[in-house]
């Protein structure tokens, strides 16, 4: 049995590292942060940006702007998790102007779209706005409308005085509407980065649920795996021929090198086993005991009991 619980053992180990793997790889997670799409690089002369890119090089682009004019800056990246296409309702910038392609001096052409515009689920932008005069500020404001049953709206505004920390606000037209939708908000790059993620509560309850009955899933396999090898084991045992009921089991020393191992038949206890002629025996029911020998009388005597009579005298 030991060689069998040992196999189980090493068996159950090798199952919960393949479960842990699997773990590992269906359930990653993914952070998204603005500094690991902004490269903070105003020194240089090297800036560059990919055509459409405008959710990675329009927060930069308006820090170096913002920077060589001694101005402010602004920028919004919003990220659609809601599970539904974003319409852009109403934008407007009452103090500073939209970032342009104008701004951009790198050393390609390239169409980067600064303004705000509709989103579809699961699609990013990047909103930047900077100051449109000389030590002056911003305000501005987007709305936006999720097309869901209930057609959610909220908008986003922002205040960068001359002096002073920028301020942002996000506030949904309907308070009901935070019971349906989970909105994290981070300022990053020196904040001047507006950094807003909507997702849809129940979109996560539901991806939730499928993630921990995956799970259940996965271990309720590995238990019936489990089980079937342990079965499979233990019937194999069973079914070993084995000795018979009663049998000692001891291992007995075998004989010595050389030793003649010819079957020899060994007599019954008190059996003697001195060489003796075969003779054969009396008959049935011969009295065996001891009887000495006794002579006969001559042929055609009578054995009657006779009485002795005297004979004539003898002649003289």
């Amino acid at each position: 049995m030991k060689p069998q619980k040992a196999s189980n053992h090493i068996m159950f180990q090798k199952l919960l590292i393949i479960f842990a793997i699997v773990i590992l790889i269906l359930s990653p997670t993914f952070t998204y942060s603005a500094n690991d799409i902004i490269k903070y690089d105003i020194s240089g002369s090297s800036f560059y940006c990919q055509d459409g890119t405008s959710r990675s090089c329009c927060s930069q682009l308006a820090h170096r702007v913002s920077s060589d004019h001694h101005s402010r800056c602004a920028s919004i990246v919003l990220t659609n998790k809601s599970g539904y296409n974003m319409d852009l309702v109403a934008k407007n910038l009452e103090d500073g102007r939209w970032l342009t392609s104008e701004d951009y001096v790198g050393g390609n052409s390239v169409n980067i779209n600064y303004e705000p515009h509709s989103l579809l689920d699961n699609e990013s932008e990047t909103i930047s706005s900077v100051t449109g005069r000389f030590l002056g500020g911003l305000t501005g404001y987007v709305s936006f409308k999720i097309n869901d049953d209930m057609t959610n709206e909220f908008t986003i505004s922002w205040k960068v005085p001359t002096i002073g920390s920028p301020q942002y606000e996000f506030n949904f037209l309907n308070d009901t509407s935070n019971q349906h939708y989970d909105v994290k908000m981070d300022n990053v790059f020196e904040n001047t980065v507006y950094q807003i993620t909507i997702n849809n509560k129940d979109n996560k309850d539901k991806t939730f649920i499928s993630s921990i009955m995956f799970l259940v899933i996965i271990v309720l396999v590995i238990i019936v795996i489990f089980a079937i090898v342990s079965c499979c084991n233990t019937c194999r045992q069973r079914f070993r021929p084995g000795p018979p009921a009663g049998f000692n089991t001891r291992v007995i020393p075998g004989p010595p090198v050389g030793f003649n191992t010819r079957v020899i038949t060994v007599p019954p206890a008190g059996f003697n086993t001195r060489r003796q002629h075969s003779r054969p025996g009396p008959p049935a029911g011969f009295n065996t005991r001891r009887q000495h020998p006794r002579p006969g009388p001559p042929a055609g005597f009578n054995t009657r009991e006779q009485h002795i009579r005297p004979g004539p005298p003898a002649e003289r």
